[in-house]
């Protein structure tokens, strides 16, 4: 899957005050046909599977839109930390729509409806099955339903997870990874979201996205020097608050031969802020720091982190992690033996 499948995690906007929905929003060239700040694309539901439904959206209320489906590890292991994010908002009008579209492979109609009955006491969202497309429209989506093309494809998104947050007045807000919703959700609900403030650093996020190529084509190439000044560049710039990009970055990385030596540095600097800005919730962002901890030789840091992975993974990846923290024990256990940095 493309980058944009993979990292399709977005920044938490901080709000300078809340700003009047209808108010006419300047910004650069169109990046996409669907942005944040535009108007919402109504729903268009085959039927749903489990409500409450939602016919339109209405004024007043907020809607989060999570495209998933049972093949991709990554939504299913969110949908209960959406669940209780909804729970957690219900009272203040915050809807959350699982939106998802059978398929030929793992998302058949019956592997949906036994994850939903398997799931029922995590996964407690609406659940609505998207209007069958045309196959030819649909490209490369993973989704090939009319909601999902009126949002993914409209906004140039090829991969779930993903989110769309549609405010109060009916305009998107936000798209990302649902790992980074949470204060989005918390800032909408109450008023504090700027919204022209949302669309600019939007638009930085999207339009720097050929930068990370650049940053991951001078690794592979050996210009390391330059590589690592425009990684800075990134963490510290447009992808600042972008889980699912600072993983990227950290992973391109620890991924490299320790030969020459990797900036292990910019790694933590980049795992760290994917964990702060996952809200400390996302088990992915806790691996890559314990990971990072552990090839610089951190090991008490990296149990620790790896610890925290383990505690907040679903039970599907939970075996898998505590695997990896038993070898990041049995490694600090050993007399002598640090990693190489």
């Amino acid at each position: 899957m493309r980058l944009l499948g993979l990292l399709c995690a977005l920044f938490i906007a901080r709000a300078a005050g809340a700003q009047t929905p209808t108010q006419p929003i300047i910004d650069p060239p169109r990046f996409a046909a669907l942005q944040v700040g535009d108007p919402a694309p109504p729903l268009t539901i085959a039927r749903w599977l489990r409500g409450p439904e939602v016919a339109h959206f209405e004024p007043g209320q907020v809607y989060v839109l999570d495209f998933w489906a049972v093949w991709c590890p990554s939504c299913v292991a969110l949908l209960p930390h959406l669940s209780d994010l909804q729970d957690h908002l219900a009272g203040r009008g915050v809807h959350l729509v699982a939106i998802t579209l059978p398929d030929t492979e793992a998302n058949s109609p019956a592997a949906i409806a036994a994850f939903i009955d398997r799931k029922a006491g995590s996964f407690r969202t609406a659940v609505a099955i998207d209007t069958p497309a045309a196959p030819e429209t649909c490209a490369s989506q993973p989704l090939c339903g009319v909601t999902a093309l009126a949002y993914l494809k409209a906004a140039a998104l090829d991969g779930i997870p993903s989110c769309v947050v549609i405010d109060r007045s009916g305009h998107v807000a936000w798209i990302g990874d649902p790992a980074a919703l949470d204060p989005v959700v918390e800032a909408i609900a109450s008023g504090a979201w700027d919204l022209a403030q949302a669309r600019r650093r939007y638009l930085a996020w999207r339009l720097a996205e050929p930068r990370l190529f650049e940053f991951r084509s001078l690794l592979k190439d050996g210009h390391q020097t330059q590589a690592y000044q425009l990684g800075r560049e990134l963490v510290r710039g447009p992808f600042a608050e972008v889980p699912g990009i600072l993983r990227s970055i950290a992973l391109s990385i620890l991924d490299l031969d320790p030969a020459p030596p990797r900036d292990l540095d910019l790694a933590l600097e980049a795992a760290r802020d994917s964990v702060t800005s996952s809200g400390r919730r996302e088990w992915g962002s806790w691996s890559v720091l314990a990971r990072t901890r552990f090839q610089r030789g951190e090991l008490s840091d990296a149990i620790d982190a790896q610890q925290h992975a383990v505690d907040l993974a679903d039970e599907a990846f939970r075996a898998r992690l505590q695997h990896t923290l038993d070898s990041y024990r049995d490694a600090a256990a050993r007399p002598v033996s640090s990693p190489s940095r």
